[in-house]
This record gives structure tokens, C-alpha cells and sequence, in this order.
């Protein structure tokens, strides 16, 4: 497990290293960023449903799942999206790629401790007004550590609960040029954030009959209420020098601290299955987004309203056991979501929608795995002056497992 570990952190830090740009969207420019779904590889692959209780796999959005993991874990992913944006006049394309996450498992007994690190919302955009001359440039997000504990209370019965530290920085540029003046005024913020919050999930499996079972799930993330710590300064530009974007005159100005407010989610999923065979499942979440605001950005024609997700997903793999056909060891994922995002642009819902598929290869002598997600979707619309996005993602994850504190063998 030790080379494992190794392997895991080498590829991990790869994976910081590529991850130069977590967002590339123009609705970043909201609130505290692009919310983040919170998801391992493996449930992104089934349209984010994550009902059952594993033993092998972590799940991020129910802590009460933890209770049944029986190896230790280590779990990490990342992704890719390509995205294609147009309006009513123009398109353009864009890329991104991010790290997801990073957790370790511990099972003690009927007693699960996961800690991990992942993102909570992710801001990179670049745009252009024409008609105000101004330019809007942003990056930056905020990270999430937590950990969390999932205890087996009954043979079918899990509860669990989660803590977590919410970090980060969001740096924000505005620079207006007027025809009619030589020099251009550029407004830069910063803003560093930190709060805490809390999860609580229940999880129960009702045995149908010899094969089957009804899988149970419900979690709420309490709303969290975060500090951010601003600060800002005004300079001017000269758009015709040999380095137009360094400010020859610049001056602090002041700028009020706020409390920015990251929504409650409640997750409820139902499914249905045979274990280590297949599983077909749906899952809601409501997510109380009016209650975010947007942070020192004041835009006019931008609100906040309640969110609604829904996804369904399946999974199937033909023989876990299989010692002669490593694809019937495999396992085949498919899903679907649709969500209103909760974010009002010019008096318009923006709704974003995501097909998803992918596999679970396993690798090693134990039961790790390289899990690859693909998922085809769009977000917004090119109606009431606004931008829709089409994008497609590249989700890849492991999930190294072992057996820690073997008894020593005396010969």
C-alpha cells in the first residue's frame, strides 16, 4: 500500500501541475464562482447518484456510507472539459481542466474516517462589453478540507456526519478604457475566504429477497456562512505601451469585508439492485441557492433563486470474479442529469443539462481502480442576451485499496 500512496501523490501533484485553469466559464462570474458537484469519478459516471453504501469506493455526499468501508482507500481525480460558447452574433471555444479531489479512508471496525480536500466552486472567466468598453477578468475559487466519520449502527443501518474548512481566494480585474481618453483605469480585488460547515447523512438497505435490494439515502449539508477578507486597488493603464497591463500609477482603496453564504442542499435517492452486479437509481437535490449574493460585484441584472437537480444512473458489472475475461470484471456506468443551477441572469433561469457514461477498470491484485467518466452537456442559453455552453468532460479517478494493520504471521 506504501507504493501505492506513492504512486497516488506523484500522479496527484501531476495532476496540480496541469490543473492550471479550474474554470472557463462566463457564469463564473457569480456569487462566489461555479459550484461544484462534490462527486467522485465514479458517481459523475452515473449522473451524480450516490445511494449505496460501498465498501471499496468513497462517496462525497453522503457520510453515512463511510460506515461500510472495509479497506483502506485512496481516492483521487481530475478532469478536462472542453467548451464551446456562442451568443446570438458570435462563438468561440475554450478549455479548462481542474483537479477534483484527494481523500484517504480508514476503516476502524463498524466506523469509517474519511479526510480529504476537493472544490466547492471553481471562477475563471475573460469578457469583453463593447458597448461600456470594459473588460472582466477572474480567477480563483474556493477549496474544501473535511472530514467526516460514517458508523455502522444496525447490519442495514448507517448514519454519518462530516466537518469541513472552506479556503480560498478569488482575484477579480475590471479595466475601462473611454475612445475619447488616452489611459485606461483598471479596478483589481481580491478577496480571501475562510468559514466552516457541516454534513449530516442516513443511509438503509431493505433486503428484497435473496438477490435484491432497496438502497435508501438521504444527506443535508447545513448553509455555511464564510468570511471574506477584501481588498482592492485602483490604477491606471496605458493600453498603447510596450506592456500594457502593468499599472504605472496605483492606489489602495478600501474595501468592506462580507459574509458570503455557500447554500444547504438536501439529497434524497432511491435505487435498486444486486450487489457487486448492478444497480439503477434516482436522486433529487434541492439547493436553497437564494440564499447566496453576489460577492462585491453588485451586478444589476444577476439574482439568486432555489436550485433543483435531478439525476438517474446505473451501473453493471457482468462478473466481479471473473479470473478469464477482464472486461466482465469491468464496470459499465450510465447517467443523467438536469438541473436548474439556481442562478438568474437578465430575468432568465440558467438550467444546465449532462449526459454521462464510463468504466471502472480494475487494476492490481486487491479491488483498485481506474475509473474514466465522459459526460456531454450544455448550460444557458443564447436568448435575453445571454451565452449558452456546450461542453464536454473527461473525468479520470483511482481508487487504490488495501488491507492496513495485518496481524504479523510467526512462522
Amino acid at each position: 500500500m506504501t507504493k501505492k500512496i506513492t504512486l497516488s501523490l506523484f500522479l496527484l501533484i501531476t495532476t496540480l501541475g496541469w490543473a492550471q485553469q479550474g474554470d472557463a466559464s462566463a457564469y463564473s462570474f457569480f456569487g462566489i464562482g461555479d459550484l461544484k458537484l462534490g462527486q467522485t469519478v465514479e458517481n459523475r459516471a452515473t449522473g451524480g447518484v450516490a445511494i449505496q453504501a460501498d465498501s471499496t469506493h468513497l462517496n462525497f455526499q453522503n457520510p453515512a456510507s463511510h460506515g461500510a468501508l472495509r479497506l483502506t482507500t485512496v481516492s483521487f481525480g481530475g478532469n478536462y472539459s472542453n467548451l464551446s460558447i456562442k451568443d446570438q452574433n458570435t462563438s468561440g471555444r475554450a478549455a479548462r481542466s481542474a483537479f477534483d479531489y484527494f481523500a484517504v479512508g480508514l476503516p476502524l471496525g463498524k466506523v469509517g474516517v474519511v479526510g480529504g480536500l476537493k472544490p466547492v466552486s471553481t471562477v475563471g472567466y475573460d469578457l469583453v462589453n463593447y458597448s461600456t468598453n470594459t473588460t472582466d477578468k477572474g480567477h480563483g475559487g474556493v477549496n474544501q478540507f473535511f472530514l467526516s466519520t460514517g458508523v455502522q449502527v444496525m447490519p442495514r443501518l448507517h448514519i454519518g456526519a462530516e466537518f469541513n474548512y472552506n479556503f480560498g481566494n478569488i482575484t477579480t480585474e475590471r479595466v475601462t478604457k473611454d475612445p475619447n481618453i488616452a489611459l485606461a483605469t483598471q479596478t483589481k480585488t481580491r478577496s480571501d475566504i475562510s468559514g466552516i460547515g457541516y454534513k449530516f447523512g442516513i443511509m438503509y438497505t431493505h433486503k428484497m429477497n435473496e438477490k435484491h435490494n432497496l438502497f435508501g439515502s438521504v444527506a443535508y449539508a447545513a448553509s455555511a456562512n464564510i468570511t471574506s477578507t477584501n481588498s482592492s486597488t485602483l490604477a491606471t493603464l496605458n493600453p498603447n505601451s510596450f506592456n500594457p497591463q502593468t499599472p504605472f500609477d496605483s492606489k489602495s482603496i478600501k474595501a468592506e469585508n462580507t459574509i458570503v453564504k455557500i447554500p444547504s442542499q438536501i439529497t434524497i435517492g432511491l435505487g435498486y439492485g444486486e450487489l457487486k452486479k448492478w444497480f439503477v437509481g434516482a436522486q433529487i437535490t434541492a439547493i436553497q441557492s437564494s440564499q447566496l449574493s453576489n460577492r462585491l460585484k453588485g451586478s444589476s441584472n444577476a439574482s439568486f433563486e432555489d436550485g433543483m437537480r435531478y439525476s438517474i444512473g446505473a451501473h453493471y458489472t457482468p462478473k466481479h470474479n471473473s479470473y478469464n475475461n477482464y472486461f466482465k470484471k469491468a464496470t459499465y456506468r450510465l447517467g443523467f442529469r438536469t438541473e436548474n443551477t439556481g442562478l438568474v441572469v437578465n430575468n432568465t433561469s440558467i438550467n444546465e443539462h449532462g449526459i454521462t457514461f464510463g468504466l471502472g477498470l480494475p487494476t492490481g491484485g486487491n479491488f483498485s481502480s481506474i475509473n474514466i467518466g465522459f459526460e456531454y452537456g450544455s448550460r444557458g442559453t443564447t436568448t435575453a442576451n445571454l451565452v449558452k455552453e456546450d461542453f464536454f468532460s473527461v473525468v479520470i479517478g483511482l481508487s487504490l485499496n488495501d488491507k492496513w494493520f495485518k496481524k504479523s504471521k510467526i512462522d
